[in-house]
C-alpha cells in the first residue's frame, strides 16, 4: 500500500515514469549494494508545484525512463510521509524536488549525483549520465573482485569434496584390504591346522 501510495502522488502528472523499486528505502539500498547497481532516489512533496512541475517534466518522461530502467534501481517518495521525512533527513536534510544517485564506492554506499531543486530533464540526463560514467569502473571493480571471489570459493568447495571423496575412498579400499588379509590370515590358520 505504501509502495502505491508513493507512486500515485508522483505521478499524478503523467503515466510514462521509471519502474519504481518496490520496498523501503533501506530494502533499495541494500539491493543495490548486493547487486552492485545504482540506485537513483527521487524525493518528491505533492503540496510543492516546484517538485510536482520537476515530477511531471523530468521524472515522467521517456527519456529519464529510458536511463533509468537501462543502468539504475529507482525509488522514490513522498516527504509528507515518515519514511520519506527520515530518507531526506539522512541525505542530509534533502528538500524536494530531490534527485540523488548511490553507489557502493570505497566500501559503503556514497551519494556520487545530486540534483535539489528545478532542473531541465537535459541538465538532469546529462549531469546523470556523467555520474554514471565516472562510477562505473567502480563498481566494475567491485563485480569482478565479486566474482574472482566466488569462482575461487567454487574451486575451493569442488577441491574439498574431491578431497573428501577420495579419503572415503581410501578408507574403503584399506577397509576391503584389511578384510582381505583377514580372510587370507584365516585361510592360512586352517591350512596350517
Amino acid at each position: 500500500k505504501q509502495w502505491y501510495q508513493r507512486r500515485v502522488a508522483i505521478t499524478a502528472g503523467g503515466i510514462i515514469h521509471p519502474r519504481f523499486y518496490h520496498g523501503s528505502y533501506r530494502e533499495a539500498v541494500s539491493h543495490a549494494k548486493r547487486h552492485l547497481r545504482f540506485l537513483l532516489v527521487y524525493l518528491h512533496h505533492e503540496d510543492n508545484p516546484v517538485a510536482v512541475r520537476f515530477a511531471k517534466n523530468v521524472v515522467c518522461t521517456g527519456l529519464l525512463k529510458s536511463v533509468v530502467e537501462d543502468n539504475l534501481l529507482f525509488w522514490s517518495c513522498s516527504t509528507k510521509k515518515g519514511e520519506g521525512e527520515c530518507v531526506a533527513e539522512s541525505l542530509n536534510k534533502a528538500k524536494p524536488p530531490f534527485l540523488g544517485l548511490l553507489c557502493f564506492k570505497d566500501g559503503q554506499m556514497r551519494m556520487v549525483y545530486k540534483n535539489q531543486g528545478y532542473a531541465t530533464i537535459e541538465m538532469i540526463i546529462s549531469r546523470l549520465t556523467t555520474a554514471i560514467v565516472e562510477n562505473e569502473p567502480h563498481l566494475n571493480r567491485q563485480r569482478s573482485n565479486r566474482d574472482r571471489v566466488s569462482e575461487s570459493s567454487a574451486s575451493q568447495q569442488i577441491m574439498q569434496e574431491q578431497d573428501a571423496a577420495f579419503q572415503e575412498s581410501l578408507v574403503r579400499d584399506q577397509e576391503r584390504a584389511r578384510k582381505k588379509k583377514e580372510e587370507e590370515d584365516e585361510i592360512k590358520k586352517i591350512q596350517e591346522e
